[in-house]
């Protein structure tokens, strides 16, 4: 049983979306607070509260088995709107509140970009499952990536590119992309063209709008935006020709991930996504790193994430000494169907 959800005042960008704290933690419990940005409201409202359920249900599930390191755990889940600039905001938000020990998000490649230096500024660790460039990582000395590098999803997307293809892309350059541009071999003039597509998910979906993606498999390529429910929903069958890549992985919920899923729909009345897989995964991840700390403080927390090692519903989880998660995977998708190439 958990207590009231308190919804924030939509005038106060600053304001707190909902604090959970569960049952199972008891008045004589010290408690301690992670704390999620994710955009709750707006356009991108499906993804976030795909991510929100999953967090709870980790948070409820770690209570319910006793706290982390003897205190409970609080979630303090704060909007973004999948805007760059409020999610910047709802860092210093959370970094104001000193029971806050770490942060989950933001969950976009843009959203995360924006909160990187903010982030550093609070000293807070942080767990960003988003594609954040490799350059904006090496500048946010506190953040752990959650997602593969520029160059793991150019090599994947180089993959599935025609030899002596050509590049078209549709979009400002991204880290991703302009690694692909540097990894293709010098196309053939008279090769076919392959257009990729750069921007956020709204960016994407408006290009699918204008000129559809159709014919053969690798008629357009873009990257883990394309994989947003928004895209899906807004473009409907003029996305069968994207192909996309990403680190996120639906879970197995017929094997390995059959609790969580079960779990999962018990508690929210829907399937887990992928999204959800990771945000559960980025929630354990988070406990192990309290639970191993000398203290249950932000510098402690920050301490000791980059030695957590486990096996999440996603995969094995561990950091490399570039604070990226080692051996993200790199998968493509087509229609949501997962491809493989040679």
């Amino acid at each position: 049983m958990s207590g009231p959800m308190r919804i924030a005042n939509r005038d106060s960008i600053g304001a707190l979306l909902c604090l959970v704290l569960l049952a199972s933690c008891t008045s004589t419990r010290p408690t301690l607070k992670i704390g999620l940005i994710a955009p709750f409201e707006g356009v991108h409202r499906s993804l976030g509260y795909e991510i929100l359920g999953a967090v709870r249900l980790a948070v409820q599930q770690q209570n319910a088995a006793g706290g982390v390191a003897g205190y409970g755990i609080e979630l303090a889940a704060l909007n973004d709107d999948g805007v760059p600039a409020t999610a910047a905001r709802q860092v210093a938000a959370l970094a104001a509140d000193p029971g806050v020990v770490a942060i989950i998000g933001p969950w976009q490649m843009e959203t995360a970009q924006a909160a990187a230096p903010a982030l550093q500024a609070a000293g807070l660790a942080a767990i960003i499952p988003a594609p954040l460039p490799d350059a904006d990582l090496a500048l946010a000395p506190n953040a752990y990536r959650l997602f593969a590098g520029d160059d793991a999803l150019a090599q994947a997307l180089l993959t599935a590119i025609p030899t002596g293809a050509r590049l078209e892309t549709r979009g400002a350059a991204v880290a991703w992309s302009s690694r692909l541009t540097i990894l293709l071999p010098t196309p053939d003039p008279a090769a076919t063209t392959v257009i990729v597509l750069t921007g956020d998910a709204e960016d994407v979906a408006r290009q699918l709008t204008i000129s559809p993606c159709v014919g053969t498999m690798t008629s357009c390529l873009a990257g883990p935006s394309a994989g947003e429910p928004l895209v899906a929903a807004r473009t409907g069958d003029a996305a069968n020709g994207l192909l996309w890549v990403t680190s996120l992985t639906r879970p197995a919920c017929d094997g390995q991930a059959a609790d969580f899923c079960q779990a999962y729909q018990t508690a929210t009345g829907a399937a887990p996504g992928a999204y959800a897989a990771l945000a559960y995964d980025a929630a354990a991840v988070l406990f192990a790193a309290i639970e191993a700390s000398a203290q249950p403080q932000r510098v402690d927390v920050l301490a000791t994430l980059g030695s957590i090692v486990r096996q999440g519903v996603s995969g094995i989880i561990r950091f490399s000494a570039q604070r990226s998660w080692e051996a993200a995977p790199a998968r493509l998708y087509r229609g949501g169907d997962l491809l493989e190439f040679p």
